[in-house]
């Protein structure tokens, strides 16, 4: 079966293609060779995120490396470096922002001859950073038996930013409404599984309160939107049944792209993903992708189901989770699932919602690390592990 949208929803549906193109595009073709001449710039790629004083480098190659005259490096429209000796490199500081920028390298031949390259950086709006130098977080305190730990109050928890103790502001019981991204793999792999993957899925849409809100995402070799945030459980379980399982496996891509929907949402942000494997597709990469649910306000629930898991893909499903505070479950057959998709909304009414007060004021763009502790025995606590310190604007 085709996985064009017409055989798959109806007409209009949006299909999130992807955020590989959202990104800037693929990277560059690279320049055609004259005369052996060529410049490729190494550092950075199209797609990187940069921020702060950051290293571009291009390799040139020349028949006559003598005969090379210049290399000359370009953000935007400004020349920033003429380097007239290899290594061609510079330092640029790009700012507390990651923005899209365009970079191009100019190679000039003494024979009069010019090559160039380009790369396009990617934009990031950082939805989990620093706001008024106050924090914001869910805490899941368990005991050792998995159980929560419930009635406690703020004193009973430590907040550690880079290792040291700050002063929990706001705390209570994490009430507030739920915007939930069902992502389910539709891959051929999952074409045993996909009707039991559609029960747990619309059992878990049944669970949501009247003031929650899902999406339907669907991905296999590319990502499909089915529904978009809607209250209304008939429309989201039309959706999930609507799924058919063919092609390839994008992980990646499906991730980055379900964050790129979802950053522009407000409050609380859910994605629940559901895999049988690991991805075999994706444009993104593992760290690009990590490095943005990292950087987005997002919790992500990766679910596991088949038998016989290998390592490595439970390891990607892991990395989502362990980034934003979430959880990793894994599932054999149905009644697991069912029970696993059970699990992720017991989490998700069994938090605490905590602010803190950060005496950072340095907005480099670098990875401040937090920790979430519980002062009662025989305690774990998982939360987000840390934020970007990149200035927001509002």
């Amino acid at each position: 079966m085709s996985r064009g949208s017409a055989a798959r929803a109806p007409a209009g549906l949006l299909v999130l293609l992807l955020a590989w193109q959202l990104a800037g595009g693929p990277e560059a073709q690279d320049v055609q060779k004259r005369r052996g001449f060529s410049i490729k710039i190494a550092q950075p790629v199209s797609g990187d995120m940069v921020i702060g004083k950051t290293r571009i480098v291009a390799d040139v190659k020349a028949d006559r490396p003598e005969q090379i005259e210049a290399v000359e490096f370009y953000v935007g429209d400004e020349m920033i470096f003429r380097d007239t000796e290899p290594p061609y490199e510079c330092s640029y500081d790009f700012g507390p922002q990651a923005l899209a920028r365009v970079i191009r390298a100019v190679a000039r031949h003494r024979e009069g001859v010019t090559v160039s390259d380009v790369v396009v950086t990617r934009k990031i709006d950082f939805s989990f950073a620093v706001r008024v130098n106050r924090v914001e977080l869910n805490a899941a305190v368990e005991d050792n038996d998995g159980h929560f730990v419930t009635g406690l109050g703020k004193d009973d928890l430590t907040v550690l930013e880079e290792g040291k103790p700050r002063k929990i502001i706001d705390f209570s019981l994490e009430t507030r409404p739920l915007s939930v991204a069902l992502l389910i793999d539709t891959s051929g792999s999952m074409q045993e599984k996909i009707a039991t993957a559609q029960k747990a899925a619309s059992g878990f849409v049944d669970s949501l309160h009247e003031s929650d809100r899902a999406m339907v995402i669907d991905f296999a070799d590319k990502v499909y939107l089915l529904e978009d945030l809607s209250a209304d459980h008939k429309a989201l379980r039309r959706a999930i049944e609507s799924t058919t399982a063919v092609g390839g496996t994008a992980i990646y891509d499906a991730v980055h792209a379900t964050l790129r929907k979802m950053r522009p949402v407000e409050g609380r942000k859910v994605i629940v993903l559901l895999s049988d494997g690991g991805d075999s597709t994706s444009q993104f990469t593992r760290d690009k992708v990590i490095e943005e649910a990292k950087a987005g306000d997002v919790t992500i629930y990766s679910i596991g189901l088949g038998p016989g898991f290998e390592a490595g893909a439970k390891g990607l499903l892991k990395n989502f989770a362990e980034a934003t505070g979430g959880r990793t479950l894994f599932a054999s057959d149905q009644s697991e699932l069912v029970e696993n998709y059970s699990k992720v909304m017991d989490d998700l009414r069994n938090q605490y919602y905590l602010t803190y007060q950060s005496p950072n004021d340095v907005f480099d763009g670098r990875w401040v690390p937090i920790e979430v502790q519980c002062k009662r025995a025989g305690t774990s606590v998982r939360a987000r592990k840390g934020y970007f310190a990149v200035r927001t604007v509002s």
